[in-house]
């Protein structure tokens, strides 16, 4: 036998396991019109859109319920303002119906004409002010006599002055805590606009890692041409996505698994919500 044939045979093997490595395959796809790029993204690409939008919907939930804790808890403070609130003006009322039935007493002063002194227009006049105005003997033009001046002042002292005290402390508290059950709903509305404000920016950074995320899974990228074709070669076996990230928030994110020459189409019923979108 000729000692070249072991040789040659030997020569052969190595050039058939050499020609034997890792099989390659080529996707061909068609995109919509005006699609430009097509980008080819690994195995995790699905995964990670996945944990990212689980994240957000899990901080979602908490940042509602805290905020619903918040408002639950302004809101008992202000419904247990609301009998001591009904209570005091109540008070406020009784007060100025006191006030008002003691002011009518002054009715029996008379000026020496024997018209009354006061009338309703009087009512509004603070106590110290009738005072004040009552001198020598007049009140806004009206004489009368010495005598009646000084009932007069003995009677508003005794009893409107007291009343109208009372009038005041009475409209004091009703202030107050008309002041608290505002400052309750001044509180809301501010938990109100930062759970919306919050809500935003949680939507907006869990959006913007989806798209970055998307991005660092990129492997290949490439045109697509004038009639919509677009070709990835040279690809091993495995599991891989295409991407087209627009028009958003949808956009293209199609599994599929190489184990031979394929095509794939881009088209509405392989188009996915690739962004979070906002939902009251």
């Amino acid at each position: 036998m000729d000692a070249r044939v072991p040789i040659i045979a030997g020569f052969c093997l190595v050039i058939f396991v050499g020609g034997c490595g890792e099989a390659r395959y080529r996707l061909e796809g068609k995109a919509p019109d005006g699609i430009e790029v097509v980008m080819l993204l690994d195995a995790a690409a699905q995964e990670s859109v996945r944990l990212i939008q689980e994240r957000y919907h899990q901080e979602m939930g908490d940042l509602k319920k805290n905020t619903q804790i918040a408002l639950d808890s302004l809101q008992a403070g202000s419904v247990s303002l609301n009998r001591p609130l009904a209570q005091a003006r109540l008070q406020y009322q009784n007060a100025r119906r006191r006030y008002r039935e003691a002011f009518s007493g002054l009715s029996r002063f008379t000026s020496f004409g024997g018209n009354p002194i006061f009338s309703n227009d009087d009512l509004a006049l603070k106590a110290n002010t009738l005072l004040s105005e009552i001198a020598d003997r007049f009140y806004k033009g009206k004489a009368f006599s010495l005598e009646t001046e000084g009932e007069m002042r003995r009677y508003i002292r005794k009893q409107l002055v007291p009343l109208e005290r009372t009038i005041n402390r009475a409209r004091t508290r009703v202030n107050s805590l008309q002041r608290s059950q505002k400052g309750s709903a001044r509180a809301r509305e501010q938990v109100e606009a930062d759970f919306q404000a919050q809500r935003a920016g949680l939507l907006d950074r869990s959006n913007q890692a989806i798209l970055a995320g998307l991005g660092e899974r990129k492997l290949l990228e490439v045109s697509v041409d004038p009639t919509g074709a677009f070709v990835f070669s040279d690809l091993s076996v495995g599991r891989y996505h295409l991407y087209v990230p627009e028009p958003l928030p949808q956009a293209w994110l199609v599994p599929f698994e190489m184990q031979g020459h394929i095509w794939q189409e881009l088209g509405k019923e392989n188009k996915t919500q690739l962004l979070i979108e906002q939902v009251e």
